[in-house]
C-alpha cells in the first residue's frame, strides 16, 4: 500500500507541470487549441491521465460563451466531452453553445 500511494504521489508530481501548463494555454486568448494539443498528447501517453476537471471548466466554457467567444466555448465544451463522454451536462452545455452561436448568427 505504501509503494502504491508513493507510486501515485510520484505520479501527480509529474503530472503537475502539464496541468499548470494546460490551465496557462487555456487561459490565453485563443488558448483553447493548445490546451486541446496538451491534451491529445498527455493522453496520447496515458488514457487515464486527468489535466482537468470537468466542473470547473465546464464553468469556463460558459465564461466563453457569456463573454461572446462562441468558438471557443464551443472548442472547449467538445474537449470536456471527449474526457468526460458519460457527462450528461457537458452535453446540455454544449448544445447552450450551439444555440447561442446559432442566435448570434441570426441577429
Amino acid at each position: 500500500m505504501l509503494s502504491r500511494t508513493s507510486s501515485q504521489s510520484s505520479g501527480q508530481q509529474e503530472l503537475q507541470p502539464r496541468i499548470l501548463e494546460f490551465w496557462t494555454a487555456l487561459n490565453q486568448q485563443g488558448g483553447v487549441a493548445r490546451a486541446r494539443q496538451l491534451y491529445d498528447q498527455a493522453t496520447s501517453r496515458d488514457g487515464n491521465v486527468v489535466l482537468f476537471q470537468e466542473t470547473e471548466t465546464n464553468l469556463l466554457g460558459y465564461q466563453r460563451l457569456q463573454t461572446g467567444n462562441v468558438n471557443d466555448a464551443i472548442a472547449l465544451f467538445h474537449l470536456i466531452a471527449e474526457a468526460y463522454p458519460r457527462s450528461a451536462n457537458v452535453y446540455d452545455s454544449l448544445s447552450d453553445a450551439y444555440l447561442a452561436g446559432a442566435t448570434r448568427t441570426t441577429h
